[in-house]
């Protein structure tokens, strides 16, 4: 899949929204609990589920966002040539995994410095693994 910069500068900002997003949630919410708790005004209870209104559609829109760039990513690799079979795998593991912090490092290596030499370095960090049948004569 070849993909021209401007498609590249573009998929990377949206790679990287989905965990601006929650972050930008979670300070939402932890900035309210504590702006109630600390309030010197009694509180209705229904306040606190007030603020889901305004959550409940950013929310929907990151759902949606994160399913399409896992769907993205995981068709890219497995359409990517440059990886060998174990390192697909690896990336398939680690993506379903780890997802809002191995999408970006993916991008990074995979797509944005795809064929250069920074990339084949740091994909080099990888290469070093066990065979079965042999065995390291370093002791």
């Amino acid at each position: 899949m070849h993909l021209n910069k401007s498609a590249k500068i573009v998929l990377g900002i949206i790679t990287f929204l989905p965990l601006l997003f929650t972050i930008s949630i979670l300070g939402f919410i932890i900035f309210n609990f504590f702006s109630m708790f600390f309030s010197q005004e009694p509180q209705i209870p229904m306040m606190l589920f007030s603020y889901l209104s305004y959550i409940l559609p950013y929310l929907f829109v990151i759902i949606l966002l994160t399913l399409g760039l896992f769907v993205f990513y995981i068709v890219h690799l497995i359409q990517n040539s440059f990886l060998d079979t174990e390192k697909r795998i690896l990336w398939i593991v680690v993506v379903f995994l780890l997802y809002g912090f191995a999408i970006p490092i993916y991008w990074y290596i995979h797509i944005w410095k795809r064929n250069t030499a920074e990339a084949i370095k740091a994909d080099e960090l990888t290469n070093k693994h066990y065979e079965p049948g042999t065995q390291s004569q370093e002791f």
